[in-house]
């Protein structure tokens, strides 16, 4: 990973103020195991999906989430018939 601070969005930046070594250390590290447990967990045909990012968890999450969490319900509930249920 770059030597540097994650923002929201995954970007690595440089921190405009002193970062304490040991802090950034242990970010990465936990970064990189993260990373690795997501990878670990995800079968060879998902795993291909995230080739672009594949050390930055947060870029991992977020096309896992674009591929895999639906974003619009309205054809879902489109699909539901509503027709009553008939007398016995």
């Amino acid at each position: 990973m770059a030597c540097g601070v994650m923002d929201t969005v995954g970007n690595v930046v440089t921190p405009a103020v002193d970062v304490d070594e040991d802090k950034l250390e242990r970010w990465e590290n936990k970064a990189e195991k993260a990373a690795c447990a997501l990878k670990t967990a995800m079968s060879p045909d998902v795993r291909v999906l995230i080739r672009d990012g594949e050390d930055d968890p947060i870029v991992i999450w977020e096309t896992l989430k674009t591929y895999f969490i639906q974003q619009h319900t309205a054809p879902m509930l489109q699909s539901i018939s509503c027709s009553p249920i008939p007398d016995a």
